[in-house]
């Protein structure tokens, strides 16, 4: 008998043994046909200009050479907001087939501890995916702003350019305002880093929130005549391009200041950001994050973006879901402040 159950015990061993790539054979196949002559749809939370223009390319170009049965790969822009249209769109709106993921700000989680109302998603329920890299967000000034130091932005109104209130390009002025007391008056409805610097051009704002690597993607030249003058940084470190630029911290003038900015610069480490909707089958979401963590590897698509004058430097699934946790569990006390602050009370 004891030899029949040890017999018995090992060919269902074997049988599973040979089952497991069979079954991950079935999967694959699956995959592919699912995939295989379908478009892949990436909605992007801003115009297709700027930063969001220029992840939403590269992913167009190099992310269907990474995904089963090798899809095309196309973008929608569906700016709108502050960052909301596409957030709320892909959480409800979207196919939860796989088919469908989007590209939004990388404030989403924090101004949804700012401002819940409006945002149809729980960030924390939301596939994400991983990112580009981390962000490195600054407030310019155009040139013939009526101030351009930060001392003399304390003592004269300026006009900023913003996406919406909700994003990050309304959230932080009005908390600069907050935190070093400068006076910047919030205009909303631009659309890209392209639509700011026309309307500075114009004198229609004096400045603006975006990001370094924008600028240094599209308006470098600028930047190096000091037509664009970089004010304040808002990450946790200054970068080694700008020394001399202070992050948000640096010039707080309270302790509380200080404890906003440290938990605003938090969210740059998310990056602007690949997430899909709740629901997605787990091999397609594997497939998605294998495929956009692959495509950030790929030699092609690291010499496309070094042209531009950027670096790939991608953060995990793993890592953005974490630092997506963190902004979840800040107090609710700091996030009160901050909530005041830009006025969302």
């Amino acid at each position: 008998m004891q030899d029949f159950r040890t017999s018995f015990a090992g060919a269902v061993a074997a049988i599973a043994i040979v089952a497991l790539p069979l079954a991950s054979a079935s999967a694959q196949t699956s995959l592919e046909s699912f995939y295989k002559g379908k478009p892949v749809t990436i909605v992007v939370a801003a115009g297709a200009g700027g930063p969001f223009g220029l992840r939403a390319s590269l992913l167009s170009q190099y992310l269907g050479r990474h995904l089963p049965g090798s899809p095309t790969v196309v973008a929608q822009y569906m700016p709108g907001a502050g960052g909301r249209k596409a957030a709320n769109y892909v959480y409800n709106a979207a196919p939860k087939d796989g088919g469908t993921f989007g590209i939004v700000f990388y404030n989403t989680a924090m101004s949804y501890r700012l401002e819940p109302k409006g945002a149809a998603f729980e960030p924390l329920k939301f596939n994400w995916l991983g990112s580009q890299d981390s962000i490195h967000p600054l407030i310019f000034v155009w040139h013939t702003a009526p101030a351009t130091t930060l001392a003399k932005m304390k003592e004269t109104e300026l006009v900023f350019g913003a996406t919406g209130a909700t994003s990050p390009t309304g959230i932080y002025p009005l908390l600069l305002n907050a935190i070093a007391g400068t006076k910047i008056r919030i205009v909303k409805g631009y659309a890209s880093v392209p639509e700011y610097i026309s309307a500075a051009e114009k004198g229609e704002i004096h400045g603006a929130m975006t990001s370094w690597d924008s600028l240094t993607a599209s308006y470098m030249e600028r930047v190096r005549n000091k037509e664009i003058i970089p004010v304040v940084q808002i990450s946790p470190q200054r970068l080694a391009e700008l020394p001399d630029v202070p992050i948000l911290s640096d010039v707080a003038t309270t302790d509380e200041g200080r404890k906003l900015a440290e938990f605003l610069a938090a969210s740059s480490l998310i990056g602007h950001t690949n997430v899909a909707p709740p629901g997605v089958p787990a091999e397609r979401l594997a497939a998605l994050k294998s495929g956009i963590a692959a495509t950030y590897r790929d030699p092609d698509a690291i010499e496309s973006v070094r042209k531009t004058g950027s670096e790939i430097k991608p953060v995990s699934a793993d890592d953005v879901r974490k630092a997506v946790e963190r902004v979840m569990a800040a107090p609710e006390d700091l996030v009160a402040k901050a909530r005041t602050a830009v006025g969302f009370n």
